[in-house]
């Protein structure tokens, strides 16, 4: 890595970039650092290649330090200019003084020498012997002792270290909270985070920013047999929370006992930054592993420990946009700074995660087993009445769903649709299902009461709930909450269908129907699927889940291709006060664009289904790519709609000729549906 940095001073920022920055690099980061200066959004358009990664995080990691230091000039500042009144404002005369006049009294008769022809000397002189010495240490020790006591008993600030002392506890306090927004920076997913991480280690700032990357437990999970199922969360979850696994529970896995011990030493662990052994500041998801695997932790539950002592925090930005994963990670946003990579999807995101899929399965399901609980609860549980409370939710759901099923229309061979409801509409079933407006709180109560730890009453042993039910019942909770919320004001943004379609086997754990889910006894692949009824509720407005997100410090979207961003901006609900479509890096001199209607034997070249069948137009495009690479010195980049439309050309082309032609002008990559070789693949490209 290079140590050459170039430094540039913008909006007041002195920051270091690894070049020298292009002009609409310095143009995002003036932007930038204005928002967090003026606590305001930006969204920012640059194009693919501009370097918007590096301005991001230089920018905004410059700001913070920048911050760091200003924050504590200022108590520092403070706390002397809080000193200095009280010192100039202190005329103190209190008893205490009378013990200093009979004390010089006393040294006078001694020693011959007043008070005040002390203060004009360096020191009293008490001879060179070993008598002196000691009369000179009795000496200091009483004036101590007296100016103590003297201290103790005066409010005022001229006998020194008591008040002194209580503004600095004061300014320790003020340390605590005076804290400097931290960064979040978050892009759609983990690739792309490792190329952000990548980027970072190119910047001055690597060596002094504490960072850390929160990610699931299928990135995370090291434990030797755990990390090998696809149920990671669920095995995880029971194993640390019951501490045993028996060897029939679950496919391919041997019986565990005392939980994992990944886990149990994380907890043992103080939670330090250095004690996690990092070799460097910045790290990835590799070296995260790597890391804990040396020490023997756990970095699912490390990483998320050094939320509350690092700068920079990486993430998808659906762990913060989806309510469910934010809550279940303990994330508060409030006075943060977001920094959103890549956020041209963040619309789709953010309606996917505000709408919600309920199957009358997992209904079923979460009521038998509210039944069993019921029964084993004593009538003295706390937890008693709130099962009853949901359980009477599920039959009521129930019998909305077999009373509307008959209203259904086939839409295709293998799934029907009812009519929609609107938001509306809703409230008003909702309402008559006993979870109205009015019972909204009344829900939530219930909810914290079934959940909540603790004995079942009268010493009984607590029954506890399957993440089953518990899926359910915050998934309508969250359902209401956004009918509800802000006196019903996104209430109309949604649209709610009953389907029915053929189960899907697996489905994620907010979708919580896991038919086999990797159990013993699980319902075997070759069992034909059985029909199953989905309350849908859609989202239509992506403003409803970035709602939650305004009461952070500063919102930075930024992307290639944000335009039209008036309805960008409409869309997401925000005022972004700071806006910047910047020019590319690469000039119009050096681009030629342009459309190629006919191939070099004037073969018309639509491209339509039915023409990309014919061998004839598969011919002419390898025709044409060939010419193309006999006059482009360089790389050729060539791309398709489809892998199946690419197999049927390279085919082709294998059996004319046409693709030995090719290998004699260019190296040739192909890509392949595999995901894994897909980096391979990119650095043999590279290396070439």
């Amino acid at each position: 890595m290079s140590h050459d940095h170039v430094e540039v001073t913008i909006s007041g920022v002195k920051l270091k970039f690894p070049n020298k920055p292009y002009p609409s690099q310095i143009s995002m980061m003036d932007k930038i650092i204005k928002g967090l200066q003026r606590r305001q959004n930006c969204l920012l358009e640059s194009p693919t290649g501009s370097g918007k990664t590096l301005s991001l995080l230089c920018s905004s990691v410059a700001w913070q330090q920048a911050e760091k230091l200003n924050v504590a000039q200022n108590l520092q500042n403070d706390t002397a200019s809080r000193v200095q009144k009280m010192r100039d404002s202190c005329y103190c005369d209190c008893s205490a003084r009378e013990k200093l006049k009979q004390f010089e009294k006393s040294n006078e008769n001694k020693f011959g020498k007043t008070s005040t022809e002390k203060e004009e000397e360096e020191s009293l002189d008490f001879g060179d012997d070993e008598e002196g010495e000691k009369k000179k240490e009795k000496s200091d020790d009483v004036m101590d002792a007296i100016e103590e006591e003297t201290a103790a008993k005066c409010p005022c600030i001229c006998h020194g270290a008591y008040n002194e002392q209580l503004i600095f506890e004061q300014e320790d306090e003020k340390k605590k909270n005076a804290t400097v927004p931290k960064i979040f920076y978050t892009t759609r997913t983990h690739k792309q985070i490792s190329n952000v991480i990548k980027e970072f280690k190119k910047t001055a700032y690597a060596k002094n920013t504490r960072m850390t990357i929160l990610a699931s437990r299928q990135h995370t999970c090291i434990h030797p047999q755990v990390s090998k199922l696809p149920n990671k969360d669920e095995v995880c979850k029971k194993l640390n929370k019951e501490k045993f696994i028996d060897s029939n529970e679950y496919e391919n896995l041997e019986k565990l006992e005392n939980g994992c011990t990944y886990y149990n030493r994380f907890k043992k662990q103080p939670v330090s930054y250095e004690n996690y052994g990092f070799k460097s500041q910045v790290w990835d998801i590799e070296e995260l592993l790597s890391s804990f695997k040396r020490k023997r932790l756990c970095p699912y539950y490390g990483a998320r420990e050094l939320l509350n002592v690092v700068d920079v925090i990486f993430c998808p930005y659906n762990y913060l946009i989806d309510p469910r994963i934010r809550s279940s990670l303990n994330i508060n946003l409030r006075d943060e700074i977001l920094i959103i990579d890549e956020a041209h999807n963040l619309e789709d995101a953010c309606r996917e995660s505000t709408t919600f899929f309920i199957t009358k399965t997992n209904i079923e399901l979460s009521k038998n087993e509210l039944s069993r609980a019921i029964q084993y609860m004593v009538d003295s549980d706390p937890a008693r009445e709130s099962a009853i409370f949901f359980h009477q939710i599920c039959e009521n759901l129930i019998k909305w769903i077999d009373k509307n099923a008959s209203t259904m229309q086939q839409r295709d061979f293998d799934a029907a649709m009812s009519q929609v409801w609107s938001g509306l509409e809703m409230v008003g079933a909702f309402k008559l299902m006993g979870m109205g407006p009015d019972q909204y709180a009344e829900y939530g109560k219930h909810m914290g009461k079934l959940f909540a730890d603790g004995d079942g009453g009268d010493k009984a042993p607590k029954i506890e709930v399957t993440d089953v039910v518990k899926i359910l019942i915050e998934t309508i909770h969250l359902t209401l909450q956004f009918l509800y919320m802000e006196e019903f004001e996104y209430m109309n943004d949604f649209k709610v269908s009953i389907s029915r379609s053929k189960m899907e086997e697996n489905m994620d754990d907010f979708g919580a129907t896991q038919m086999s889910n990797n159990r013993r006894g699980g319902a075997s692949s070759n069992q034909q699927s059985p029909w199953t009824y989905t309350i849908n509720f859609f989202c239509l407005n992506p403003g409803v889940a970035f709602y939650y997100l305004k009461k952070c410090y500063s919102i930075i979207l930024c992307s290639g291709t944000l335009t039209p961003m008036d309805t960008f901006q409409s869309e997401l609900g925000v005022k972004f006060d700071h806006q910047l479509e910047a020019n590319h890096v690469i000039t119009d001199k050096q681009v030629w664009v342009g459309c190629l209607g006919y191939g070099p034997t004037d073969y018309n070249l639509l491209a339509t289904y039915k023409e990309c069948e014919k061998l004839a137009f598969q011919d002419e495009i390898g025709r044409l790519i060939l010419e193309v690479c006999k006059e482009i010195p360089y790389g050729v980049l060539f791309f398709v709609p489809s892998y199946t439309l690419l197999n049927k050309l390279v085919n082709r082309w294998d059996e004319n000729g046409l693709l030995k032609q090719i290998k004699e002008k260019k190296k040739l990559f192909t890509e392949t549906r595999v995901a894994k070789n897909f980096d391979q693949l990119l650095k043999d490209y590279y290396d070439c």
